[in-house]
């Protein structure tokens, strides 16, 4: 019930960009009124994000954003400021924290769900939707170096497997081209958070009515689309 985009922000210190928009998007039937908070996860045992109350690499101390409330009419947007501070009392390193957009109550009413008991007994329960993006900030002179581990044909698919080194988060694109420079599909917007992580990607194939196999992986810069490296394959 409620939309953000863009899903994930970066800012780099050294650069000159130190604010960026997120929207945020009201996609039920009725008005909605929304809370805006900054909280730091960490995954679990089991991988699963949990709310921590900091960590070393928090970004919490560094974010500042605008509007904190709000409320939208149906299927209405909201623009909301989101801008870096104090970054010149961090370490070199990246940080990452999360932007937390909550629904609150109003006074339009919520959407509920009854419960009803064998003894009769109803309970309401009001349903409130949240959902959190990640802003990192990279301090310093970081490098971002990803390769290609490995490759393998799954269906109408090509699971590629990518492992992060250097200094600072790999943020690419993975693009399949075929002989002629072609491409067949592509995978925006891979994130590889921790040092030496690996992550496998399934890019899907466009169907093509010369039935045209990838013969390379491409990799590109998230950011700025350029190329990163390439690798011929053999499928």
């Amino acid at each position: 019930s409620v939309g953000v985009f863009p899903q994930s922000l970066y800012f780099e210190t050294n650069s000159k960009q130190k604010s960026q928009t997120i929207t945020v998007i009201n996609e039920t039937d009725e008005p909605q009124a929304y809370k805006i908070s900054v909280k730091d996860y960490m995954p679990d045992e089991n991988g699963q994000m949990k709310e921590v109350e900091t960590n070393e690499r928090s970004a919490k101390d560094y974010i500042m954003f605008s509007p904190r409330r709000f409320t939208l009419p149906p299927h209405k947007t909201q623009n909301v400021r989101v801008a870096i501070r104090k970054t010149s009392e961090a370490k070199d390193g990246e940080y990452t924290s999360f932007l937390h957009i909550a629904e609150t109550e109003n006074n339009f009413g919520k959407k509920q769900e009854e419960k009803k008991e064998d003894e009769g007994m109803s309970v309401s329960i009001k349903m409130y939707m949240a959902t959190a993006i990640p802003v990192t900030i990279a301090k310093g002179n970081l490098v971002a170096k990803t390769d290609i581990v490995s490759y393998k044909k799954n269906g109408d698919k090509v699971d590629v497997e990518l492992q992060r080194k250097g200094t600072k988060s790999s943020r690419v694109n993975v693009v399949l081209l075929d002989s002629k420079g072609k491409e067949l599909g592509r995978s925006n917007q891979v994130v590889i958070a921790k040092p030496e992580a690996k992550r496998t990607v399934s890019v899907e194939l466009k169907n093509n009515e010369e039935k045209a196999k990838p013969s390379t992986i491409k990799l590109e810069d998230a950011t700025t689309k350029k190329e990163i490296s390439r690798q011929e394959i053999s499928l």
